[in-house]
C-alpha cells in the first residue's frame, strides 16, 4: 500500500467555499513523504494537498442520467442486472424478516444469509461493477422511508462486504460483517415516526432514544436462531467512533470487535452520499472529508484507508474533468494508485483510459446536471456530518 499524506492548508479567507482536492500518490508529483509515522497526515494510504484556495464547484452540463448510462455500460449488462437483482432481493428479504422477527423460526434467517452470500459472490467476482451499481442506486426516487432504509442497509451490507473482501478476510467473517450491515438498522424500520417532521429537532429525549437504536436492533435479533452473539456485537458497535464519540456506549478503538471499524467507515460514507433524508454530498469530497476526520482520530485509519482503496479518491461513478478539459466517468479504482483510477470518456467513442499509464490526469470533480449532490464547504470540515440524516429530525449533533 502506498504511503500518503494529507497536508491541508487552512486559510481563514477560504472558509465557506467548496474545497478542491489535489491528491498526490507516493510515486511522485508534488508533495513529500513524511518522516513521522504517527498520523494519517504522515503515514496513511494517500497523499494530498489543496491545489486551489478558492475554486468554484464545477457544475457540468452533463446530465446525471448520462453519467449513469456511460458508467453502467462499461460492464456486461448481465453482470449489472444480476447485481441489481441481488440488491433488490436483499432489500425484499430484509423488509420481510423485520415484520416476522417475533416468530424466532430457525428457517427465518436462511434467506437473509443467502442474499448476503449472493452479495459476497458479486463482490468477489467484480468489485468495480458492484461499486458502479451501488453508485447508480444513489439516485433512487423512491420516497418511502421504509424503502429508503432498506436500500441503504443493503448498500451498506454490500460495501462492507467489498471492503472485507479487499482486506482478505475469511469468507465467514465477510458474511458476518455483511449481515451486520444489513440488519443494524432493523429497529428503524419499526420506528419510522423518527423520520416524520412532527418530531421536534430540539427534543433531547427523542435524540437519546434514537441513539439507542443499535441496542434495540440487537435486542430484536437476540435469541433468533441463526444469529450468533458475535453478530449482535457488530450491530451494536457500527456507530461507535474511534475516539469514543460514537454511540450507544462510547467505545474507543481497540474496544470494538473486528469488522466494526469497517462497518463504521462504510456507514459514514453512505450516510453522506446516500442519506435516507437530508443533504447528500459529492463522493470525492466525502472521501477527503473522512480522511481528514480519520486524521483527527474520529475513525480507524486503517478502515478509512480500506474504504479509499475500495472507492478510490474519485469514487466509481464520479464525473470528472481531465487535464485536457475532456469529461469522463470513473469506472474502476486502482488500489495502488487512488488518484489514478480507470475512466471512461463521455464523448461518443467512450474509450477507456487507465490513468496510471495514460497521458491524462484528473483536474477536478464535477457535479452532473440534475444531480442532488452538494459540495462540502471548507467551513464544515470540522463538523460531524455523518449520520445526521437520521439525527437531524431529532437534534443535529
Amino acid at each position: 500500500m502506498s504511503n500518503v499524506e494529507w497536508p491541508v492548508p487552512a486559510d481563514p479567507k477560504d472558509l465557506g467555499k467548496p474545497i478542491e482536492f489535489g491528491i498526490i500518490d507516493s510515486e511522485g508529483s508534488s508533495g513529500h513523504r513524511s518522516r513521522n509515522k504517527n498520523s494519517l497526515y504522515e503515514a496513511g494510504s494517500l497523499q494530498a494537498e489543496m491545489r486551489e484556495a478558492a475554486v468554484k464547484a464545477g457544475v457540468s452540463n452533463v446530465e446525471a442520467s448520462r453519467v449513469r448510462e456511460v458508467l453502467l455500460r462499461a460492464f456486461p449488462e448481465s453482470t449489472t442486472r444480476a447485481i441489481k437483482s441481488a440488491i433488490a432481493d436483499t432489500v425484499s428479504v430484509l423488509m420481510d424478516v423485520v415484520t416476522t422477527l417475533h416468530r424466532a423460526d430457525e428457517k427465518q434467517m436462511e434467506p437473509v444469509w443467502s442474499t448476503v452470500g449472493e452479495l459476497y459472490i458479486h463482490a468477489s467476482n467484480d468489485i468495480a461493477a458492484a461499486l458502479a451499481v451501488i453508485a447508480a442506486s444513489s439516485h433512487s426516487t423512491d420516497t418511502s422511508i421504509a424503502r429508503r432504509i432498506g436500500e441503504y442497509s443493503a448498500n451498506l451490507s454490500f460495501l462492507s462486504v467489498i471492503m472485507s473482501t479487499l482486506q482478505k478476510n475469511d469468507p465467514a467473517v465477510s458474511l458476518q460483517i455483511g449481515m451486520a450491515g444489513l440488519l443494524h438498522d432493523c429497529s428503524l424500520l419499526l420506528n419510522q415516526e423518527w423520520f416524520q417532521s412532527h418530531y421536534s429537532v430540539n427534543d433531547e429525549t427523542q435524540r437519546k432514544k434514537y441513539r439507542k437504536h443499535p441496542i434495540e436492533s440487537a435486542d430484536l435479533l437476540n435469541g433468533v436462531p441463526g444469529i450468533p452473539k458475535e453478530l449482535l456485537g457488530l450491530i451494536m458497535e457500527t456507530h461507535e467512533q474511534a475516539d469514543g464519540s460514537g454511540y450507544p456506549r462510547g467505545l474507543v478503538l481497540g474496544k470494538v470487535r473486528q469488522g466494526s471499524e469497517i462497518l463504521n467507515a462504510a456507514d459514514a460514507y453512505l450516510s453522506l452520499t446516500q442519506p435516507v433524508r437530508g443533504a447528500s454530498y459529492l463522493p470525492s469530497d466525502v472521501i477527503g472529508y473522512l480522511c481528514l476526520q480519520a486524521a483527527e482520530g474520529k475513525f480507524c485509519r486503517e478502515a478509512i484507508q480500506l474504504l479509499t482503496r475500495s472507492m478510490s479518491m474519485y469514487p466509481v461513478g464520479s464525473l470528472v474533468e481531465l487535464n485536457d478539459q475532456s469529461k469522463a466517468v470513473v469506472i474502476e479504482g486502482n488500489f495502488d494508485a487512488p488518484m489514478r483510477p480507470i475512466v471512461r470518456m463521455l464523448h461518443s467513442s467512450h474509450e477507456k483510459h487507465d490513468l496510471r499509464i495514460a497521458p491524462l490526469s484528473i483536474l477536478k470533480p464535477l457535479l452532473p446536471k440534475s444531480q442532488s449532490h452538494e459540495r462540502i464547504p471548507k467551513s464544515r470540515f470540522q463538523e460531524v456530518l455523518w449520520r445526521t440524516d437520521r439525527e437531524s429530525v431529532i437534534k443535529t449533533i
